[in-house]
């Protein structure tokens, strides 16, 4: 029920990974019909990140936009952080 309230105004995204043996890093940018919905989103990936055994980054809704970074170590996370920061 959470996913699909949170998926609601979906307008698309993007995302790319990438991997260096056994290191994977991913950004995910996703666009929304309104602001609501992107906060909507924003919120429920940060509590799933927060309560998941993940490595994650979800920035704050900015405007329609939503902008998250996933990485399969903690060393990876300095690099997806700064591939956030471009956004």
């Amino acid at each position: 029920g959470a996913a699909a309230s949170a998926a609601a105004g979906w307008g698309g995204g993007i995302y790319r990974a990438w991997s260096d043996g056994e290191d994977v890093a991913m950004i995910l940018s996703t666009a929304w019909d309104t602001t609501k919905d992107a906060k909507e989103f924003s919120h429920a990936l940060q509590r799933w990140v927060s309560r998941a055994d993940v490595r994650g980054i979800v920035l704050d809704a900015d405007g329609t936009r939503v902008h998250a970074g996933f990485g399969s170590a903690e060393t990876v996370m300095d690099a997806v952080s700064s591939a956030l920061a471009t956004l």
